[in-house]
């Protein structure tokens, strides 16, 4: 009796509880799961090819709750699909799928695996056009699909119509979070993509995005979002989810409202909803004052050349537009005007500079003219700044005209945007009040320190003159309505390339990174994941080592998928004015006071 008693404890004592049983079982590694779906990547057979896709998306997604770098996982994941037989070979039906998934999604509700799946179909999509446009990777589509095609294909499944329902839907019903943040500039990059492809929307993707809901939900939770009026500079950007998800949903309203300016070239008629919609009362207090402060505020910190002539497009409809240019608060347009002086006095708009530079000026001055004419600048007595605008706009002129009429340049686009810088930087000089204040102006000592300062920036006065006067500015009848038109009609996405959009975000992570590796593919390779040395291995087998934030234009805090790898933010109980109450002094309190004499 007491063998088998001791015989049953030794045997109770070898069997393993139930929780060390479970921690024996390891989850399957990323590289082993890649493995297991290999064979579904491989069939491009167009009867198998939902089912194939099916699996591989579930598969993914269910491996992505075991992972603590969410996103990295995601990017994997998409980039083996998206270099596929199964998705070159039948782009418009896993395009189609993803889509359509997408869009039900969006109405289901929220929980980590329906949110794990928006995130990978948002990444796939993102994806889709970064690695079209990769002049390495991009070959796999290029041999399949054509650039005509792959816009068609995705104009057909009406990808504006799904992302914008995406993003309507996200806002109205996700509270602040890392995810949120996160899936809100997956699909406001999307639309970015889109619109660096096209340009220009097509009537029914136009329509599609502007009668939606879309932009009433932007203007609502933009202008109701704490950062709208209250700024605290004291902290960075990266450390409030609320002000990066307003900035996103800034840029985004930008994008919006250039499409209409340009849709005004073929169509007068259409009210344009993002000018409409900001343009109203609330609490007493015009909304459209503080987008107007919102845009100077981001103007004078901006890095991106085409956010910059977004928002300086938005600016010269304030202020060409007859009820609104004199609704900006006058301490905003004064720094406006600094902000505009002190750019085209840095900015190095030489042929052999970037034709960035020169689309930029063009653009500062394009908006100059109005803001002297029709803000509160034109009432002022005595005028604001006067000499600095004269000694700018004709040091802009001087080497303009210089560069463009006495050296001969083989790009007639470099003499035509010169002549053009001139032609505008010459209209700003004849206004009535900056004309009259030339009387008695001596060029300031400080032309030399100016980056386009030449040696003829401090000839006399009368030289000066005469070679403003000497520009033809054309005034026909047709000549106003020209700019205009060729003002609004250049695309911003197109102004730089596709890296600058996200400029704020990488020079962000490269500060936090410092000084790059000497052997990081990344510095070899000027910050492609895709030019790798596929001379020893396939380009992705060491994708694991990237760094997933150059693919997904994500800031480094956010790349971890659950919240908390959350960087360190301010109390969600204290908005931004009380932030500010506690982190400034109290004031010393009041003297008493003097002591009566009896």
């Amino acid at each position: 009796m007491f063998e088998a008693s001791s015989r049953a404890s030794d045997l109770t004592s070898m069997t393993p509880t139930f929780d060390a049983f479970c921690s024996q079982i390891t989850a399957p590694t990323l590289e082993s799961v890649r493995s297991s779906c290999r064979h579904l990547l491989i069939n491009s057979d167009p009867t198998e090819c939902n089912q194939s896709l099916s699996t591989y998306l579930k598969t993914a997604v269910d491996h992505l709750s075991k992972e603590s770098e969410v996103y990295h996982v995601c990017s994997v994941f998409a980039l083996d699909l998206l270099r596929s037989n199964l998705f070159t070979k039948n782009f418009g039906l896993c395009m189609g799928k993803i889509l359509s998934l997408l869009k039900v999604l969006s109405d289901a509700a929220s929980d980590e695996e329906v949110e794990n799946f928006k995130s990978f179909l948002s990444v796939i999509t993102l994806l889709t056009f970064k690695l079209h446009d990769d002049p390495v990777m991009g070959a796999a589509f290029s041999e399949h699909i054509s650039d005509e095609q792959f816009v068609s294909t995705l104009r057909s499944l009406g990808i504006i119509s799904v992302v914008g329902n995406v993003l309507n839907k996200h806002i109205t019903s996700s509270k602040s979070s890392h995810a949120a943040y996160v899936l809100l500039k997956f699909n406001c990059d999307i639309i970015f993509q889109y619109l660096y492809k096209v340009v220009l929307l097509s009537d029914e993707e136009f329509d599609s995005l502007t009668r939606s809901p879309l932009i009433p939900t932007l203007i609502d939770d933009l202008t109701s979002n704490d950062n709208f009026n209250e700024y605290d500079v004291t902290y960075n950007d990266f450390e409030d989810e609320e002000k990066l998800v307003a900035y996103e949903e800034f840029k985004l309203l930008l994008l919006i409202n250039e499409q209409y300016l340009m849709k005004t070239i073929s169509c007068t008629s259409r009210t344009n909803r993002v000018f409409e919609g900001l343009s109203v009362n609330r609490k007493g207090v015009n909304v459209l004052c503080g987008f107007t402060n919102l845009l100077v505020y981001h103007l004078n910190r901006e890095e991106s050349s085409i956010i910059k002539i977004l928002m300086l497009k938005f600016l010269y409809t304030v202020f060409t537009t007859s009820y609104s240019a004199n609704f900006p608060y006058l301490n905003d347009v004064k720094i406006l005007l600094d902000i505009i002086l002190r750019e085209l006095n840095d900015l190095d708009y030489s042929p052999e500079q970037p034709k960035e530079n020169c689309i930029l000026a063009l653009t500062y001055l394009k908006v100059l003219n109005p803001l002297l004419v029709f803000s509160q600048l034109s009432e002022l007595d005595p005028p604001y700044k006067p000499y600095e605008i004269l000694e700018t706009l004709r040091n802009v002129v001087i080497n303009c005209d210089t560069s463009s009429y006495e050296r001969e340049y083989e790009d007639v686009s470099t003499k035509s945007n010169f002549a053009a810088i001139v032609k505008s930087a010459t209209k700003c000089l004849n206004i009535p009040w900056v004309k009259k204040s030339s009387n008695g102006f001596k060029v300031n000592s400080s032309l030399n320190s100016s980056k386009n300062a030449s040696s003829e920036s401090l000839v006399s006065i009368s030289s000066v003159s005469s070679r403003v006067a000497n520009v033809k500015l054309g005034t026909s009848d047709n000549t106003s309505s020209t700019d205009s038109l060729s003002f609004t009609r250049v695309a911003s996405v197109r102004a730089s390339n596709k890296d600058d959009y996200n400029l704020h975000t990488k020079s962000h992570n490269l500060e936090l990174q410092g000084s790059r590796s000497k052997d990081s593919m990344f510095s070899i390779n000027n910050g492609n994941v895709f030019l790798q040395d596929s001379s020893k291995e396939d380009p992705f087998a060491t994708f694991a080592a990237a760094r997933t934030e150059q693919l997904l234009d994500l800031p480094k805090e956010y790349l971890g998928g659950n919240n908390n790898s959350q960087p360190n933010r301010k109390p969600d109980t204290l908005n931004a004015r009380q932030q500010k109450a506690k982190v400034k002094r109290a004031p010393p309190p009041p003297p008493p006071p003097p002591r009566r004499r009896r």
